[in-house]
């Protein structure tokens, strides 16, 4: 499942390793490319792509599927598998920011984090859809000039979903995070994955998940990568997640 500005093109790099012992399906979330827009954006609601993903599964006539989800696309994962569990076997969730916990230890560090995404917020203010897309790759790739050395290729993909950038930061429900309490309920393997290159604010909020999950749910760190592994070194990815699904069959 693909993060914020992305489409089902994100994942490009894990299908051949995945597809190799698994059917792997990957889709694009309403008013992401290649879709239309059914609407002038009311229901790009994480709580719309929630009952989307569900509908998908039940579409492809599958009793379960393993999920895998990053940023925003691992956000709408978790919160699958708290509204659907009886659709899911396992889920795979990376830099998810599905719980803050803000500790007067940590709140720093969190100021700090969300203030490098003014360029962002300021683009987005001023309808600048393409530069704040820039900005946000510049933000998690946790690389000012990261957006310049881009291949073309995951260039093009944020400038087509540039747009759903200005939807997202409407109410679309970010802010209603699940609670520790419902996410200790999670009834389904879960593992966190997170990467040794990545500010210090996201690997907090990816400790608070682990946290808030019951004590089954397992932990992987992928070493000298960010946060979008799935672009730059995504064999490694497909390994751990390989060897996650393997120990939770069907």
């Amino acid at each position: 499942m693909h993060g914020p500005a992305l489409d089902w093109r994100s994942g490009e790099g894990l299908r051949p390793l995945l597809a190799r012992r698994y059917r792997y399906v990957a889709y694009s979330r309403r008013h992401h490319a290649p879709n239309t827009w059914p609407d002038d954006g009311r229901t790009y609601t994480i709580a719309q792509h929630v009952e989307d993903l569900a509908a998908l599964i039940r579409a492809l006539g599958v009793t379960k599927a393993h999920l895998v989800g990053v940023s925003l696309g691992g956000r709408i994962v978790a919160e699958t598998v708290v509204a659907h569990p009886e659709l899911v076997a396992s889920a795979v969730i990376s830099d998810s920011f599905t719980v803050l916990a803000v500790t007067p230890e940590n709140q720093a560090v969190m100021q700090a984090f969300f203030a490098q995404a003014e360029p962002m917020r300021t683009s987005l203010a001023a309808g600048d859809a393409t530069r704040a897309a820039q900005g946000l790759y510049e933000w998690e790739s946790n690389a000012p000039g990261a957006w310049n050395v881009l291949d073309e290729t995951h260039r093009r993909e944020f400038i087509d979903n540039a747009a759903t950038l200005l939807l997202a930061v409407a109410d679309a429900g970010l802010e209603r995070r699940p609670t520790c309490d419902t996410l200790a309920r999670i009834p389904v393997p879960v593992l966190v994955l997170d990467e040794t290159e990545i500010p210090l604010a996201v690997r907090l909020m990816n400790e608070s998940l682990l946290a808030c999950l019951p004590p089954s749910a397992e932990h992987a760190r992928l070493a000298n990568v960010g946060h979008f592994w799935y672009f730059d070194r995504p064999r490694g990815g497909a390994h751990v997640i390989l060897r996650f699904v393997a120990r939770h069959p069907l």
